[in-house]
């Protein structure tokens, strides 16, 4: 009966935390969260309880589902505004100063602030779905 784990990356813990580009939501918060756990406890190498390595797990599971719908949400409003940004051009061409980079969508903060509103939106549509 093995009641303990341990998370062992094999890398010092003032060391830089590299995350593969293809690595799952899921398993990049696992090192993250595994990371700063180190940090806090002063060790490169924790042994954490069944029971500690199961609340992990399901919180980490909670958290990787919460983060993908933020991802998507995001990604939806982006993609919304693009779209948008790509209908009001002029049909004659590109349109616009192509050094103005994202013209016409306002400032990050206005655009931020109106994905934050289009997630809130979304995110309250699939709650009344549930």
């Amino acid at each position: 009966d093995h009641d303990e784990d341990e998370f062992d990356v094999g890398v010092p813990q003032d060391s830089l935390l590299v995350i593969p580009a293809d690595a799952s939501l899921l398993d990049g918060l696992r090192a993250l969260l595994v990371h700063h756990l180190k940090r806090s406890v002063g060790s490169h190498v924790i042994s954490l309880s069944a029971s500690q390595a199961d609340l992990l797990e399901h919180h980490l599971a909670r958290l990787a589902s919460y983060a993908t719908k933020i991802v998507h949400t995001l990604a939806f409003a982006t993609r919304f505004l693009q779209k948008q940004h790509a209908d009001e051009r002029p049909s004659g061409g590109a349109g616009g100063d192509p050094t103005q980079g994202n013209a016409g969508l306002g400032t990050w903060g206005e655009r931020s602030q109106q994905q934050a509103q289009m997630a809130q939106q979304q995110q309250q549509q699939q709650q009344q779905q549930q």
